[in-house]
């Protein structure tokens, strides 16, 4: 069933979320936006979040964008004015009363944010986990 994603009003559900789709359609928008709705809405810390994506420049990228789409949300909280983004318009009135220092936080500790390749991310779980998965030590 195809429905169409809305930034800031789909439901935000537990479990994993897969955003799949062609180049150039809007993929890294998307994920910066949840992000900002996992941490300000529901109160998840950054680093319990894990995002992946296929390159090291994708993952640069996509660690930019979340980082700044946090900075943005801070900054229209803590604005007296109606922010310019359509997504933190709609999104702002709904957010709770913390939701300023869970953003505040996320920013703070953003260098413990999981957004990885899928092959690091991959190394890595092995590579914490070799004994209880009968992995090689090294890798």
């Amino acid at each position: 069933m195809n429905r169409v994603f809305q930034h800031a009003a789909t439901p935000l559900e537990q479990g994993t979320t897969v955003i799949a789709a062609s180049a150039g359609t809007g993929k890294t928008f998307t994920i910066a936006a949840l992000v900002v709705r996992l941490v300000a809405e529901l109160g998840i810390p950054i680093h319990r979040l894990l995002l992946t994506t296929y390159t090291v420049a994708a993952t640069a990228e996509l660690r930019d964008r979340i980082r700044a789409r946090l900075i943005s949300a801070h900054e229209a909280l803590k604005s007296d004015g109606p922010p310019e983004d359509e997504f933190l318009r709609e999104l702002l009135p709904r957010l709770p009363a913390e939701s300023a220092q869970r953003l505040a936080t996320a920013i703070r500790d953003f260098d413990e944010a999981n957004v990885h390749t899928i092959h690091a991310f991959c190394q890595r779980a092995l590579r914490e986990q070799a004994f209880e998965t009968g992995a090689p030590f090294q890798i």
